[in-house]
C-alpha cells in the first residue's frame, strides 16, 4: 500500500513534476520559470535543487518530462519545447538507463536542443510533453496536433524535425 504521508518535499517547485528512480524535475514556482532538478542518492532525495536549468529568454510553463539522460520542457507561450542533456548522455549510442545514469552526475544547465516549429502565434506548441529513451512527444493544443520526435541515430541528440504528426481527425 501507499503511504499517505509525503516522503519529502521539493523546495521551490510549483508546476509540472516528473521523476525517475534517480532524478526528479519540476518547473519553479517563482519567475523566471526554471527547471529544478533533484537527485536521489541511495534512497535519499535532495530537497533543494541539485541543478537549475535555465531557458534564457524562453519562459517555461508547466509541462516537463524526464528520463535518466534527458529532460524535455514545454514553453507553450513561446511555441517551443527544450531538451536538456545530462553530461555524457547518449555518448557511445547508449539508451540511458540506471547503469549509464550512475556514470553521469551533472546536467548541462543550458538548452541542448530547442524545438521551435513555425506554427504561428497561439498554437500552444509545448503545452504538454512526454519522453522516453527514444521518442519525444510535444502537444500543440490550439491546432489539435501532437508532434513526435525521434532521437538521432547515434543517440547523442534529438531531431528538430518531427518523425510524424498526430491529429485528432475532428473538424470543428
Amino acid at each position: 500500500t501507499w503511504d499517505t504521508t509525503a516522503a519529502f518535499t521539493l523546495e521551490g517547485a510549483g508546476r509540472g513534476v516528473t521523476l525517475t528512480n534517480n532524478w526528479a524535475a519540476a518547473i519553479s514556482a517563482e519567475e523566471p520559470k526554471n527547471v529544478l532538478v533533484f537527485k536521489n542518492s541511495n534512497g535519499v532525495w535532495t530537497t533543494t535543487p541539485a541543478f537549475v536549468l535555465k531557458g534564457g529568454d524562453i519562459s517555461f510553463t508547466w509541462s516537463v518530462a524526464l528520463t535518466d539522460s534527458w529532460i524535455l520542457v514545454g514553453a507553450h507561450e513561446s511555441n517551443k519545447a527544450v531538451f536538456f542533456k545530462r553530461d555524457g548522455a547518449g555518448e557511445g549510442g547508449g539508451g540511458g538507463g540506471e547503469e549509464e545514469a550512475e556514470k553521469m552526475t551533472s546536467w548541462v544547465t543550458t538548452p541542448s536542443v530547442v524545438l521551435a516549429p513555425n506554427l504561428g502565434d497561439g498554437a500552444d506548441f509545448g503545452v504538454d510533453v512526454a519522453l522516453s529513451d527514444r521518442w519525444a512527444v510535444v502537444g500543440a493544443r490550439m491546432i489539435q496536433k501532437v508532434f513526435v520526435y525521434q532521437k538521432s541515430s547515434g543517440g547523442a541528440s534529438w531531431s528538430t524535425t518531427p518523425a510524424f504528426t498526430l491529429t485528432t481527425g475532428v473538424d470543428e
